[in-house]
C-alpha cells in the first residue's frame, strides 16, 4: 500500500457515513486530491484536518487509485475564516471555484501558493467580498483566461478611454468597430480599471493585494472580475451574492436605527422645551 505525506490546504469537507469525511485537498503539486477521513474524536489529528480550509501535513495511502487518510498534523486552522460570514462567504466561494476548475485532475501552476496567499489575506481582511474577486481573477488568468487588455482585439489600436470590453470574445474592442445587437456581454474599460487587471494578472502573487483602490475603482473590478468569471466557467456563482445581500441588510438596518434614534432625540427635546 503507497504511502504519501504531502502538505495540502482543506478547501471542501463533505460528511457522508457516521463517522467519515471526503476532503478535497489542494496539494503543493498544485492539483486537487479527494480523499476519504475518518472524522472522529482522538484519532491523530484526523478530527482537526477534516475541517475545510485547514492547512496540514497528511500522510496518505493509495489503494487501487483512491487515497485515505487516518493521521496527520495540523499546521495552521484559519479560525478568523470560520469565524465572520462575509470571511467563511468568500472563502467557500473561491474553494468552489478552484475545485470546479481542478476536478478533472488538471494541473494548473500557481494554483498552491495563490490559495495560500489568498486564504491568508480573507483570514485578516476587513474587505473579503472585494479581495475575493482579486484572488478570483488571478486564479482565472491562471487558468489560461487573461482576457485581452493591451489594445483594440481587432485592429491593435492603442488603448484610449471609450474602448468596450466584449466577454465572449475575451478582448477590448475601439469604437472603429460597431458592435452587433447581439454580440454577447459588454463592459465599459475605464483606465483605472484596465491598468488594475493588468497589474493582477502580471504581478508577483506576494504583491497581489498590495495596493489601494477607490471605491468606484472597487465597483468596477467586483464587476469585471464576477462578469468574466461567469463567462470563463459558464456557471454563476451565489454565494457572495448572499453574503453581500446580508451585508447591505444590515447596513440598511443600521441607518434605519439611527434615523430612528435621532428622529427620538428630536422629539424628546422639542417635548422638554
Amino acid at each position: 500500500m503507497p504511502r504519501l505525506l504531502c502538505k495540502a490546504f482543506v478547501l471542501r469537507s463533505v460528511r457522508y457515513g457516521e463517522n467519515r469525511r471526503m476532503l478535497d485537498l489542494l496539494g503543493e503539486n498544485d492539483r486537487l486530491i479527494s480523499i476519504s477521513a475518518a472524522a472522529g474524536r482522538g484519532r491523530s489529528g484526523a478530527a482537526a484536518l477534516s475541517q475545510a480550509f485547514v492547512f496540514g501535513e497528511f500522510e496518505l495511502f493509495e489503494t487501487q487509485g483512491r487515497f485515505r487518510f487516518n493521521q496527520g498534523e495540523l499546521l495552521h486552522a484559519f479560525l478568523p475564516l470560520s469565524e465572520d460570514f462575509r470571511r467563511l462567504s468568500a472563502a467557500a466561494h473561491l474553494a468552489e471555484l478552484f475545485c470546479d476548475a481542478l476536478r478533472s485532475g488538471q494541473t494548473v501552476a500557481g494554483a498552491y501558493e495563490l490559495w495560500a496567499y489568498a486564504s491568508q489575506r480573507l483570514s485578516q481582511s476587513s474587505e473579503p467580498l472585494f479581495d475575493v474577486r482579486i484572488a478570483q481573477y488571478r486564479f482565472l488568468c491562471l487558468l489560461g483566461f487573461s482576457p485581452w487588455l493591451r489594445d483594440c482585439s481587432i485592429c491593435h489600436a492603442s488603448f484610449e478611454p471609450g474602448y468596450v470590453f466584449q466577454t465572449h470574445t475575451g478582448g477590448l474592442i475601439c469604437p472603429r468597430h460597431p458592435l452587433e445587437a447581439d454580440s454577447g456581454g459588454r463592459l465599459r474599460m475605464s483606465s483605472g480599471l484596465r491598468a488594475c487587471l493588468l497589474y493582477l494578472a502580471d504581478c508577483r502573487v506576494e504583491q497581489l493585494f498590495a495596493f489601494k483602490a477607490e471605491e468606484s475603482l472597487k465597483k468596477e473590478v467586483i464587476a469585471f472580475s464576477d462578469r468574466w468569471c461567469e463567462e470563463v466557467m459558464e456557471k454563476k456563482y451565489e454565494r457572495l451574492k448572499i453574503a453581500e445581500d446580508l451585508e447591505n441588510f444590515s447596513f440598511q438596518t443600521e441607518v434605519e436605527i439611527r434615523e430612528s434614534e435621532r428622529e427620538s432625540e428630536k422629539g424628546m427635546k422639542e417635548h422638554e422645551i
